[in-house]
């Protein structure tokens, strides 16, 4: 399974059990946190569920993770979703990490 809209010139490799990795969570939960957010909409943070990475020389890894949240508006008899977002997060040599992009792929209604 690969993460969806991927530019044929850029080759990412995947990271398999990524999903239960506590530091590709924390990752994600970076990327959440730092993703700006809609007025009106509650979102949560529910799981990563893939993670690719690439080398980018002389600065670090790029990872893209596609990210499960959970969101409903703020309304009466408003509907739960569960939307699928792909992150892109710089990985510096340094350690530090910096939001690239955040991007809607998906949205279902929540059972």
């Amino acid at each position: 399974m690969s993460i969806p809209a991927v530019p044929a010139k850029e080759q990412w490799e995947p990271i398999l059990d990524a999903g239960s990795d506590p530091y590709f969570e924390a990752m994600g939960k970076f990327a959440f946190d730092h993703a700006p957010h809609g007025l009106g909409v509650q979102r949560r943070f529910h799981s990563v569920v893939i993670v690719e990475y690439k080398v980018v020389d002389g600065v670090g890894k790029k990872y893209r993770l596609c990210l499960k949240l959970v969101e409903n508006v703020v309304a009466p008899h408003s509907k739960k979703y569960e939307r699928l977002y792909v992150a892109i997060v710089l990985q510096k040599d340094d350690q530090s990490r910096e939001l690239v992009s955040f991007d809607l792929v998906d949205l279902w209604p929540h059972a």
